[in-house]
Formats: structure tokens, sequence, C-alpha cells
């Protein structure tokens, strides 16, 4: 049966809305990968610190850590406390709940390297360490101060849900039996760089951003919950080989 105009007229619209529908609802979960990036995630783990989950090939440990996880509360397995889009540039050593490694200040940085070891302390909205803030930063292996180690980078919150689908993670205690061995290693806070909730509570940076804050994925007793948090707080990273 030949379509008339009419046909294709509402069939156009219904396109257009479509995409519109499509752009908008993406919109919120933008991962930002610079050009020449690549998206593809390696499946063959090659080396002793790597671990194979279904698809993806991760790090054994957390980033700074110096052991694979013997238990949910290894302090040797908790690794590094990392403020979102920083480089290892001495910040995210955790120090202890009442001896930190260096003074936080609260004076923020104006550019990606901030050219010391101090923590960064911001307790007003958007809570970042960074004026202006960059969305650009830890987006994909070449991605400005990737925190990885060569072939590496910070997974995106998708690679995340991926893992804990794969592994039926649904609280500390099974994504701590799952193939990573993830630790509830606290966390440092925004406000006053005090360690907190070690031995408790466990978060994970993604890379993936979400308005003026970025997705992480928080580990407790009862649950698993993916959601939003401030740049200026320190929390673990794992990586994920590319």
């Amino acid at each position: 049966m030949k379509k008339s105009w009419k046909h294709w007229l509402l069939a156009g619209v219904a396109a257009q809305c479509l995409l519109v529908y499509s752009t908008t609802f993406a919109a919120d979960k933008v991962v930002v990968i610079p050009l020449g990036t690549s998206r593809t995630v390696a499946t063959t783990c090659t080396a002793a610190d790597e671990v194979k989950s279904f698809d993806q090939c991760w790090k054994t440990f957390n980033l700074g850590a110096t052991q694979v996880a013997t238990s949910s509360v290894d302090n040797d397995a908790y690794g590094d406390l990392y403020q979102w889009g920083r480089l290892a540039d001495g910040h995210q050593k955790r120090g202890t709940a009442t001896d930190l490694i260096t003074p936080p200040i609260s004076d923020l940085s104006s550019t990606d390297v901030p050219g010391h070891s101090a923590f960064i302390t911001n307790s007003s909205s958007p809570y970042d360490w960074r004026t202006p803030q960059n969305d650009f930063l830890w987006q994909g292996l070449g991605g400005i101060n990737n925190p990885c180690p060569q072939g590496f980078r910070v997974p995106t919150e998708q690679e995340l849900e991926t893992l804990l689908s794969n592994e039926s993670i649904t609280d500390a205690a099974s994504a701590y039996s799952s193939s990573l061995k993830l630790v509830v290693a606290g966390f440092r806070d925004y406000s006053t760089s005090l360690l907190k909730d070690e031995d408790m509570f466990g978060v994970y940076w993604s890379s993936t951003v979400d308005g003026r804050s970025t997705r992480s994925l928080e580990l407790y007793t009862w649950a698993v919950v993916q959601t939003f948090m401030g740049r200026a707080y320190g929390f673990s990273v794992r990586c994920l080989k590319d």
C-alpha cells in the first residue's frame, strides 16, 4: 500500500522526538573520553597483579595498596584515598584518623596540578578541590591526571555496574568474596580531611561526571549503592585495564 505524505511526516516527527529523548536521557550519564582514547576494555590479564572478571581485567588491589585483601578489613589492602581528578601528588596518602600525612589546606586550586601534597578541603557547594571545576579529568587512558598505572584507567559508572552484575555484588561481604576482593577502606571527609568509617564502609570513584559531582560506588554491610558525590572527598580507586 502506498504511504501518503502524512504518514512520512508523522514518521519524521516521531524519529526527531526519539532522537531528542535519547539525547536528553543520556545527558545525565555523560562520560567524557578524549578523542583518540580507546573505549575497548582489555579482556586478557597477563600479569600477577591482574584479575579477570568475566570480560573485564582489573588490578587485584586498590590503588596504593601493598597486597590483595585477605579480608574486607585488611588494612594493607586499603590503599590510597584520592580526591576525584587529582594526580598522585601525595594528597592521597591516608595516614590515620588522628595523624594525617600532610596537614590539609582550604585554598582551592585553580589548576589541574595543585603543586603540593596537601588534601584540599572545601565545605561549600559544589565541594570540589578545584575552581573552576574541570569535568575532563580522569577521562580514559590518556585522560588528564589519570592516577592508574600504564595501560589502566579509572572505570566508568557503567563498567562498575557491569562488575556488580557479573560478580553478584550486593553488599560489602559479597564485594570482598568477588574476584576483585573489594574492601571497606573508609574515606576522607571533604570538609575536614579526617579519615572516617575505616573497617565499616567503602567508596570507589568512577570517572563518570554527574553535573557538578561524580558518580561513585558505595559498599555497606547491607547494600551497594551507586550515587553522586562531591569531588573533594577522598575515596578508593580500583583500576581497569584498557
